[in-house]
């Protein structure tokens, strides 16, 4: 279960960030996302703490009709999202069940209560039942993490991105709860596809949008796809960057597995096969998993090991 973010900046900065730290030591994006198959994101415009759905003033059986979906759901998230002009109560609000999968799937469902969630089910709709058809939404969503309470990088790097890819992607673009990975701030994830970037600057946010109109992700920024396992998310972005395919249909995962001290990912691409071979190995250097983290870690990489492109 997840946490999430606030528009409240931190009441003091830390004399040292855990983003800048890992920028500093040159830590990889690749292989960073968390996976994630089905997303639950929920418009809650109420303050949101360091862990904002645990200590958010929910009703009780709606967190519990959401508590029984995301165990039903494996490898699911339930987030938290708002914009500025969000409003406290329990007026309308947006609910979205985003499929996070190779082929991703997004439903939105308006709100007049939040008791109206209670009727709605989630597994279902997951699952692409039918009677959700109506519900089913063409939008990709730019969700930016701003959580001052849970990390001081993703507020003062966080805002000011939701507020440059607002100004170009208006209402697709959201406030969301923690993520994972504030020290690759600032940081977000495109659903329905399940795309995580990082260190992504208001200069990067154009041609972010523009890749994701047109079908693909951002290669310079992406930290991988939620739909795969970590080290798969390494070998499909060292095919791309061998490839230059950024479509997001152009790169399919045929086979992954583990084998002695590492892991294979094998990708279909135009036909033909690309294999990759995979370590599993401790970073060299350190980072700090937040920037109030007292010491610092070596954290797990994957290194790729060979590379080949078989017959179709």
């Amino acid at each position: 279960m997840s946490e999430a973010p606030s528009t409240t900046s931190p009441t003091a900065v830390p004399s040292r960030l855990c983003c800048e730290v890992s920028a500093q030591v040159g830590e990889p994006l690749a292989g960073t996302a968390l996976r994630t198959d089905v997303w639950l994101l929920l418009e809650y415009a109420a303050p949101w703490g360091a862990k904002a759905y645990e200590e958010s003033a929910l009703p009780q059986p709606i967190k519990a009709h959401l508590g029984q979906a995301l165990a039903a759901l494996p490898n699911s998230r339930m987030q938290f999202i708002k914009r500025e002009s969000s409003k406290a109560g329990d007026g309308g609000a947006a609910f979205y069940v985003a499929v996070s999968r190779e082929q991703p799937a997004l439903y939105r469902f308006d709100l007049g209560k939040l008791d109206d969630l209670l009727s709605l089910d989630i597994p279902a709709i997951a699952a692409g039942a039918p009677a959700y058809a109506a519900h089913r939404s063409a939008e990709t969503l730019y969700l930016v993490c701003t959580n001052a309470k849970r990390d001081a990088c993703c507020a003062l790097l966080g805002l000011p991105l939701y507020r440059q890819l607002r100004a170009l992607a208006g209402d697709a673009v959201w406030q969301v709860t923690h993520i994972g990975g504030h020290r690759f701030a600032g940081t977000l994830v495109c659903l329905p596809a399940g795309v995580y970037y990082g260190r992504v600057s208001e200069a990067d946010a154009a041609a972010l949008v523009a890749a994701h109109r047109q079908g693909g992700l951002y290669l310079e920024r992406c930290r991988g796809r939620c739909c795969y396992e970590q080290p798969a998310q390494v070998a499909e972005l060292h095919i791309r960057a061998q490839t230059g395919i950024t479509a997001l249909d152009g790169v399919r995962l045929r086979r992954f597995e583990s084998e002695a001290g590492g892991y294979v990912a094998q990708f279909a691409v135009n036909g033909a096969l690309h294999t990759v071979r995979l370590a599993e190995e401790r970073s060299a250097f350190q980072v700090y998993e937040s920037s109030t983290s007292p010491e610092p870690m070596h954290v797990k990489q994957y290194r790729v090991l060979d590379y080949r492109l078989d017959a179709g």
